[in-house]
């Protein structure tokens, strides 16, 4: 059927703004969003249309920039105290690749979803999160030209 993982961040950014990057506004919620109400990916829940909805998502590997190999979609939205981004992933469960390993030590053939932050809006660093379904975490600051520094 299809995954769900809901990630609550402490974070919290309104828009990102670029001359030529797409702008993405995240709405305020008035109730946190539930995992358990995104269960069907058919029919979203009443809180999903308070939120901002991303599809058309692209891959990393093994083709970088392709087009992802199974439909996804993120529900994002905010609060006082959090970000919340709920990815919606639908596909074949007994194709979902995933290893229990130490954290910060994803494999690069694990099926994972990553969200990525330009909280200073320059395009050269940003905080990133990532998550495969077993459940494993890396996140960290990015920083270009020194690449990863891992929390």
């Amino acid at each position: 059927m299809f995954t769900a993982l809901l990630v609550i961040l402490t974070s919290l950014f309104a828009s990102i703004a670029y001359a030529d990057t797409p702008t993405l506004t995240i709405p305020r919620l008035t109730e946190a969003p539930r995992l358990q109400d995104f269960t069907a990916f058919d029919t979203p829940p009443p809180i999903a249309s308070q939120m901002a909805l991303i599809e058309g998502l692209v891959q990393r590997t093994p083709a970088d920039g392709a087009p992802v190999s199974e439909h996804t979609r993120i529900y994002v939205g905010y609060d006082a105290d959090h970000l919340y981004a709920v990815f919606v992933c639908l596909g074949d469960t007994s194709e979902v690749r995933a290893h229990r390993v130490n954290r910060d030590r994803l494999p690069d053939d694990d099926d994972s979803i990553a969200l990525h932050l330009d909280t200073f809006r320059d395009g050269r660093r940003l905080y990133g999160f990532q998550a495969n379904p077993a459940g494993v975490q890396v996140d960290g600051i990015y920083t270009e030209g020194k690449g990863w520094d891992l929390l």
